[in-house]
């Protein structure tokens, strides 16, 4: 039985484990500037594990052990501090030079916005949607192809999260 846990942040690096955290091994990431800061994980739908990093985005089909970097057809997402999965291969990336969308479960990326969400905070919204937490306030799409609009100024960033009612949850450190 396959047991993969992925871990960030120790020694700029990634790191993988298929032994239950027994063992681990660094991550082949070829070509990553390091230290590689990584601001989340998350493993998609089909399997995928994409990784946001201070140094773009980077996607892995084999459980966390070798990765490739995303493409962009706009301008390179850097500094990517959250990414949500929409839908079953639909993604939404939060990062330094933009927001970006991606329709094929996170290999290709393209720009919805061009203003910095640096250290935002993505969540699956409604539908396709999405919201988002910034330090200007909490912002809401109910499509990956439109950028988001202001829902609410009180709520400043944080961590975020809707419900399939569509209650909102946030939570500040």
């Amino acid at each position: 039985m396959e047991n993969a846990v992925c871990v960030a942040g120790f020694d700029g690096e990634l790191w993988q484990t298929n032994t239950g955290g027994l063992s681990w091994s660094r991550a082949n990431i070829p070509d990553a500037k390091r230290p590689l800061s990584v601001n989340e994980l998350i493993r998609t739908v089909k399997g995928k594990i994409i990784a946001a990093t201070s140094h773009g985005i980077w996607v892995s089909a084999d459980l966390g052990l070798n990765y490739i970097a995303a493409q962009s057809a706009d301008t390179a997402p850097i500094n990517v501090s959250s990414i949500a999965e929409l839908s079953s291969g639909i993604l939404v990336a939060a990062s330094a030079t933009g927001l970006f969308q991606s329709p094929d479960d996170g290999l290709n990326w393209s720009m919805i916005d061009s203003s910095s969400f640096e250290n935002a905070f993505l969540a699956r919204g409604y539908g396709k949607g999405y919201i988002l937490s910034t330090t200007q306030g909490l912002l809401s799409s109910d499509s990956t192809a439109r950028p988001p609009e202001m829902l609410s100024k009180e709520i400043l960033y944080g961590r975020c999260a809707m419900s399939a009612n569509s209650t909102i949850y946030t939570a500040r450190s």
